[in-house]
């Protein structure tokens, strides 16, 4: 008697465990929904868990592989998000060398791996709670990205692409992100007040090679604008300029803005001396954005911010 009720109470102990093991299982899976909308951005795309049955990975496989494998939150604060992927080059496998180095840990040795070629765009999202979305994202365009694809334990190729030799990034809205709201033009803003982060109808003028020139008008009325250019192997605008009257370089800022008005960077002018004498020349300088992300600039504020 004491046996069989022993029997039923390990039944339903092992019942209890499994059933606690599924709901955890779902609870995970279900925890895992909705990961994009605190980046106001897509979900990463899951991997398939049906196994492959070609000994070489094809285009297809190799794209839907880089995509999943790519696409992840790290941590509590960034997201990985990736577009455009493309595999140009799938080359000749190579048996597993376990001194050629690389994360292999589970691979099937009995397939090759193969060396690929291809090019896809990079998110690398924060944290946003912005109402209208924030521009959270770096966007790197990894356009000469090589890679490799293995194939795992349960029959799936894991693929991946990177490219080291893309260095600049630039801000962008996250991915699925619903940016409408930015195309609508504000209310109810005075006009008589004057808004640093407001976009005129005219387009800025432009230098000889492309890039906005930024708007003296305030900056006319303490100096003399002598000449300015972009000198990108430092990162700056320079300028040569003559003061008319007192006041300090450091009070002077540069400010750039994308065609929504967003601020894409923003730095105070610097100087040998502070307060230039009237009348001579100083050269003073303030740092840009990458040239890269210069091509999103269509606004160059200076303003005056007294101390």
């Amino acid at each position: 008697m004491n046996k069989q009720i022993n029997k039923r109470i390990q039944s339903l102990l092992l019942i209890m465990i499994a059933a606690f093991v599924i709901l955890s299982a779902f609870g995970s899976i279900f925890a895992q929904n909705g990961i994009g909308k605190k980046y106001n951005a897509r979900d990463p795309r899951p991997c398939s868990e049906a196994a492959s049955k070609s000994k070489a990975p094809t285009v297809a496989e190799a794209v839907e592989s880089v995509i999943c494998n790519s696409e992840h939150e790290a941590g509590i604060e960034t997201l990985y998000l990736v577009d455009d992927v493309k595999v140009t080059q799938i080359g000749k496998g190579s048996p597993y060398n376990r001194n050629a180095g690389g994360n292999f840990s589970d691979i099937d040795v009995d397939f090759l791996i193969y060396p690929i070629r291809g090019s896809y765009k990079k998110y690398q999202c924060t944290l946003s709670t912005a109402n209208p979305p924030e521009k959270s994202c770096l966007l790197s365009d990894e356009a000469k990205a090589d890679g490799r694809c293995y194939k795992n334990g349960f029959g799936q190729w894991m693929c991946g692409l990177s490219d080291i030799t893309v260095k600049d990034s630039v801000k962008v809205f996250p991915p699925g992100s619903v940016k409408a709201t930015l195309d609508t033009p504000a209310k109810d803003n005075p006009t008589d007040v004057k808004n640093d982060n407001q976009t005129t109808d005219k387009a800025a003028e432009r230098d000889e090679n492309g890039f906005p020139k930024p708007d003296f008008s305030e900056m006319e009325k303490y100096f003399e604008i002598v000449r300015s250019d972009y000198e990108f192997s430092l990162g700056r605008f320079n300028l040569l300029v003559k003061a008319k009257k007192k006041t300090n370089v450091f009070e002077w800022y540069l400010t750039f803005y994308d065609a929504d008005g967003i601020k894409v960077k923003e730095a105070s002018f610097n100087a040998n001396i502070g307060s230039p004498e009237i009348g001579e020349p100083t050269k003073i300088y303030g740092y840009t954005p990458t040239e890269k992300e210069m091509k999103q600039v269509t606004r160059i504020a200076i303003t005056r911010r007294p101390f």
